[in-house]
């Protein structure tokens, strides 16, 4: 408001030089007062549309996951097997230790970490020494109670109950279901039950169909979990009527499907042709466990920037997996190298190999890694962190190769400094570096 004023005052006095400089300036600054005025309204209604978004978001997950009202669950209870022996109880309530502490993280995946850019478990395992004590007493801490973890831990976890289990073991014992018969008919499976499925095995007919339904609704009243239908698929056998099939489909209200997925890689159904069912599976399985000799080919990069590039070929020349990793300020290229061998054992350990053949263009490198830690103080902690992960191995062995029979290691190589980002094969690579594995 002041700024039009002013402008206003201006416009009744002679046309001076001065004046109309002034007019200019205050002009330009109603101009970059309209602008910010803009600015902040457009933000303002971006802030709204996000609020709106956030809110219809709670809405939704607050109605997803509420517990609806529960029932009496006291006959359920009753059905449940108890399995735990005082024997057992009495070991289960014993305090925490440390001793347990250190098993756990030595049972651990050596490169499992908890988030991203965090240290991972193979960090923990070779500097224990150093963080036993601090680490060992927050752990106790919380398994004994005393830290809240709700200021630590913001996810929930529902573990799927027994108790669903045991509504369907009971409605088969009196023969209000049928499960699936195997091994001629000697046993027979209701349900599967896996970390995020559930597969049902019941006669498709009116009855069974009701039977399964009144179970989940049981459920559903005592857990006070809702069971969504509109995820659930239906799959019948081929000697099921069309009639049949339709009436089946309406009392549930599901979605019938007539090829079903596969599950965990495997296939859900398998009919009479179980070698072609599983042929696929055992073609996969006979590449990877075939040869447990493999050779690694790799190479790392420039100063400042570096990607390291695994190959992993068995004795047949087939490959059995391949990966690129890119490197941030890395010194220079020896450090690459070194740091590429680093990976390339990381890679071998968690991808279940035991005995590894390293082939290497840098003969200084394989030198040195034969050195067995007598190395500069520069390549020192590179130097006894291989050292540490060949304990993992069965066999390490170190190749010296011509870079010109390494080609496809550098093809490699450079594809993933195009990408610069981690990049995974599983029994396969890009086109370019399998015509030059056959070349090589």
């Amino acid at each position: 408001m002041v700024l039009e004023e002013r402008l206003l005052e201006l416009y009744t006095r002679d046309p001076f030089d001065e004046v109309l400089a002034e007019i200019i300036d205050v002009q330009i600054g109603l101009n970059l007062e309209a602008d910010k005025e803009e600015v902040f309204w457009e933000q303002r209604a971006q802030v709204s549309k996000a609020e709106k978004k956030l809110h219809v978001a709670l809405k939704h997950f607050e109605n997803l996951y509420t517990t609806f009202e529960t029932g009496d669950d006291e006959r359920l209870f009753r059905l449940v097997e108890k399995q735990i022996t005082r024997s057992m109880n009495d070991e289960l309530l014993k305090p925490f230790t440390k001793e347990e502490i250190e098993h756990a993280l030595k049972t651990m995946a050596l490169l499992k970490v908890l988030r991203i850019d965090s240290f991972p478990t193979i960090f923990y395992q070779r500097y224990w020494h150093i963080v036993r004590a601090e680490i060992s007493r927050y752990y106790l801490s919380i398994l004994k109670g005393e830290i809240d973890m709700d200021e630590i831990n913001k996810n929930y976890i529902v573990l799927i109950p027994k108790g669903f289990s045991t509504l369907l073991n009971e409605a088969e014992q009196k023969g209000l279901i049928r499960g699936a018969p195997i091994r001629r008919e000697k046993l027979a499976i209701n349900h599967l039950l896996f970390v995020d499925n559930c597969i049902f095995f019941c006669d498709a007919s009116c009855e069974g169909a009701h039977t399964v339904r009144n179970i989940i609704m049981d459920y559903e009243l005592v857990s006070g979990q809702q069971v969504n239908f509109e995820k659930l698929l239906i799959y019948f056998g081929a000697s099921v009527d069309s009639n049949e099939k339709e009436l089946v489909t309406n009392i549930f209200g599901v979605h019938v499907v007539t090829n079903p997925e596969k599950y965990l890689g495997l296939p859900m159904m398998v009919g009479r042709k179980k070698r072609w069912a599983f042929a696929n599976f055992v073609d996969r399985f006979r590449r990877r466990i075939e040869e447990w000799s493999f050779r690694y080919l790799s190479m790392g990069g420039d100063s400042k920037t570096s990607v390291a590039t695994i190959l992993a070929i068995n004795d047949e020349g087939q490959i059995i997996s391949a990966c690129t990793y890119p490197y941030e300020g890395v010194a220079n290229a020896f450090i690459a190298e070194a740091k590429a061998c680093e990976r390339a054992l990381l890679f071998a350990i968690e991808m279940g190999f035991r005995k590894i053949i390293l082939e290497r263009d840098s003969l200084s490198i394989i030198k040195k890694l034969k050195l067995e830690g007598k190395d500069k103080l520069i390549l020192r902690p590179i130097s006894q962190s291989i050292q540490i992960l060949k304990g993992h191995l069965d066999e390490v062995t170190y190749h010296f190769v011509l870079r010109e029979a390494n080609r496809a290691a550098h093809n490699l190589e450079i594809e993933g400094r195009r990408r610069q980002t981690l990049c995974f094969w599983i029994e396969e690579a890009l086109n370019s570096v399998e015509k030059m594995v056959d070349k090589d």
